[in-house]
Protein backbone atom coordinates (compact mmCIF):
# COMPACT_ATOMS: atom_id res chain seq x y z
CA UNK A 1 0.00 0.00 0.00
CA UNK A 2 2.73 2.37 0.76
CA UNK A 3 4.42 1.94 -2.76
CA UNK A 4 0.79 2.76 -4.23
CA UNK A 5 0.58 6.14 -2.29
CA UNK A 6 4.07 6.85 -3.14
CA UNK A 7 3.60 6.71 -6.51
CA UNK A 8 0.56 8.19 -6.65
CA UNK A 9 2.25 11.22 -4.57
CA UNK A 10 5.06 11.14 -7.36
CA UNK A 11 1.83 11.69 -10.19
CA UNK A 12 -0.12 14.02 -8.66
CA UNK A 13 3.25 16.55 -7.90
CA UNK A 14 4.49 15.84 -11.84
CA UNK A 15 0.80 16.99 -12.41
CA UNK A 16 1.40 19.93 -9.97
CA UNK A 17 4.39 20.73 -11.68
CA UNK A 18 3.23 20.55 -14.89
CA UNK A 19 0.52 22.79 -14.34
CA UNK A 20 2.65 25.46 -12.98
CA UNK A 21 4.91 25.12 -16.02
CA UNK A 22 1.72 25.31 -18.43
CA UNK A 23 0.12 28.63 -16.64
CA UNK A 24 3.21 30.37 -16.56
CA UNK A 25 3.74 29.66 -20.09
CA UNK A 26 0.45 30.42 -20.79
CA UNK A 27 0.85 34.22 -19.12
CA UNK A 28 3.99 34.45 -21.63
CA UNK A 29 2.44 33.68 -24.83
CA UNK A 30 -0.17 36.18 -23.94
CA UNK A 31 1.90 38.75 -23.05
CA UNK A 32 4.32 37.90 -26.23
CA UNK A 33 1.09 38.24 -28.42
CA UNK A 34 0.41 41.79 -26.78
CA UNK A 35 3.58 43.06 -27.49
CA UNK A 36 3.13 41.54 -31.16
CA UNK A 37 0.22 42.91 -31.30
CA UNK A 38 1.28 46.93 -29.70
CA UNK A 39 4.46 46.52 -32.30
CA UNK A 40 3.61 45.32 -35.03
CA UNK A 41 2.22 48.24 -37.40
CA UNK A 42 2.35 51.99 -37.75
CA UNK A 43 -1.38 53.15 -36.80
CA UNK A 44 -3.69 55.98 -36.57
CA UNK A 45 -5.22 56.65 -32.69
CA UNK A 46 -8.74 55.02 -33.53
CA UNK A 47 -6.47 51.65 -34.03
CA UNK A 48 -4.39 51.91 -31.40
CA UNK A 49 -7.15 52.18 -29.28
CA UNK A 50 -8.87 48.97 -30.92
CA UNK A 51 -5.30 47.04 -30.48
CA UNK A 52 -5.07 48.25 -27.07
CA UNK A 53 -8.47 46.98 -26.28
CA UNK A 54 -7.16 44.12 -27.86
CA UNK A 55 -4.17 43.58 -26.05
CA UNK A 56 -6.73 43.57 -22.91
CA UNK A 57 -8.48 40.88 -24.41
CA UNK A 58 -5.48 38.33 -24.69
CA UNK A 59 -3.65 39.39 -21.75
CA UNK A 60 -7.36 38.58 -19.62
CA UNK A 61 -7.98 35.22 -21.37
CA UNK A 62 -4.30 34.63 -20.78
CA UNK A 63 -4.36 35.32 -17.12
CA UNK A 64 -7.95 33.85 -17.13
CA UNK A 65 -6.67 30.77 -18.43
CA UNK A 66 -3.85 30.22 -16.48
CA UNK A 67 -5.97 31.05 -12.77
CA UNK A 68 -8.08 28.24 -13.83
CA UNK A 69 -5.15 25.93 -14.43
CA UNK A 70 -3.14 27.50 -11.25
CA UNK A 71 -6.82 26.51 -9.26
CA UNK A 72 -6.57 22.72 -9.75
CA UNK A 73 -2.80 22.62 -9.46
CA UNK A 74 -3.54 24.31 -5.64
CA UNK A 75 -6.57 21.50 -4.91
CA UNK A 76 -4.06 18.55 -6.34
CA UNK A 77 -1.85 19.92 -4.15
CA UNK A 78 -3.81 20.21 -0.93
CA UNK A 79 -4.62 16.44 -2.11
CA UNK A 80 -1.10 15.18 -1.21
CA UNK A 81 -1.17 17.33 2.39
CA UNK A 82 -4.65 17.95 3.31
CA UNK A 83 -4.44 19.53 6.78
CA UNK A 84 -7.02 21.96 7.61
CA UNK A 85 -4.49 24.92 7.60
CA UNK A 86 -4.03 23.85 3.76
CA UNK A 87 -7.89 23.39 3.64
CA UNK A 88 -7.98 26.97 4.31
CA UNK A 89 -5.54 28.65 2.42
CA UNK A 90 -6.88 27.04 -0.92
CA UNK A 91 -10.55 27.89 0.01
CA UNK A 92 -9.02 31.88 0.00
CA UNK A 93 -6.73 31.16 -3.01
CA UNK A 94 -9.48 29.85 -4.93
CA UNK A 95 -12.16 32.11 -4.01
CA UNK A 96 -9.47 34.81 -4.90
CA UNK A 97 -8.38 33.42 -8.24
CA UNK A 98 -12.55 32.97 -8.70
CA UNK A 99 -13.08 36.41 -7.84
CA UNK A 100 -9.90 37.74 -10.32
CA UNK A 101 -11.47 35.51 -13.57
CA UNK A 102 -14.46 36.80 -13.00
CA UNK A 103 -12.97 40.17 -12.97
CA UNK A 104 -10.72 39.21 -15.73
CA UNK A 105 -13.66 38.12 -18.27
CA UNK A 106 -16.16 41.19 -17.22
CA UNK A 107 -13.61 43.29 -18.57
CA UNK A 108 -12.86 41.19 -21.50
CA UNK A 109 -16.66 40.75 -22.11
CA UNK A 110 -16.70 44.82 -22.06
CA UNK A 111 -14.17 45.32 -24.35
CA UNK A 112 -15.29 42.88 -26.77
CA UNK A 113 -18.52 44.63 -26.72
CA UNK A 114 -17.27 48.13 -27.75
CA UNK A 115 -14.92 46.61 -29.96
CA UNK A 116 -18.27 44.96 -31.91
CA UNK A 117 -20.26 48.22 -31.50
CA UNK A 118 -17.30 50.50 -32.76
CA UNK A 119 -17.05 48.43 -35.78
CA UNK A 120 -21.00 48.47 -36.72
CA UNK A 121 -20.67 52.35 -36.49
CA UNK A 122 -17.76 52.38 -39.06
Amino acid sequence: MEFLDTITGFFLALIIFISNFLAGLIIMIGILRSIWIYFKKDRNFIEQLREVRAIRMVIGNSFSLSLSILVGASILKTALNPTWNEIGILTAIILLRTFLTYVLMHNVDEDKKEIEDNGEEE
